[in-house]
């Protein structure tokens, strides 16, 4: 039986809805696919609802963001089978949302600052599916402009997330 156990959609900062993994993992020969979005009930209850899609078992599944105090770091965990009805893992997501938006807004006013052709509803075009603005949303909207690769804004987008790592950590 393969399978892969950890995968992203549009739930979170992947780059392919959740409706097509399922065929894009049978493809690959895969018979079950745990869908393990970041801080969200979203891909669980997807897979809840779908349990078998295209010939492949869904496995429910969320990766959640926490802290390892002893080691001063972010750590993810995943979760498999997680109690869509548990007020904790509510409230997880509910706080892990706000704050990637709060985070990732105040990059978005950097880079419009710095760059005045971005505009950050460009952005939040990809946070659509998840209610959530992910780095990845930020820079597919750049690479709509054709300017992601450039040295001048790579430079500022690099102090741009830096800037966004940083909130994130005084948050958690």
């Amino acid at each position: 039986m393969a399978g892969d156990l950890h995968t992203h959609s549009t739930c979170s900062d992947g780059s392919v809805p959740i409706h097509r993994l399922p065929l894009m993992a049978a493809r690959l020969g895969l018979s079950a696919l745990a869908l393990s979005d970041h801080d969200t009930t979203l891909s669980a209850q997807y897979a809840y609802d779908h349990p078998v899609q295209d010939g492949v078992r869904l496995i429910p599944a969320a990766e959640l963001t926490g802290y390892d105090f002893e080691r001063s770091h972010r750590v993810h965990l995943l979760t498999f089978w997680p109690d869509l009805d548990c007020p904790a893992l509510r409230q997880h997501c509910d706080i892990m949302r706000q704050r990637r938006n709060e985070c990732a807004l105040q990059s978005c006013r950097e880079i419009e600052a710095l760059y005045p052709q971005f505009r950050t509803e460009q952005a939040l075009e990809y946070a659509q599916d998840s209610g959530v603005l992910f780095k990845s949303g930020i820079m597919q909207a750049l690479r709509e402009l054709d300017h992601a690769g450039e040295a001048f804004i790579a430079g500022q987008l690099e102090r741009s997330f830096r800037t966004l790592d940083y909130y994130k950590s005084l948050l958690i």
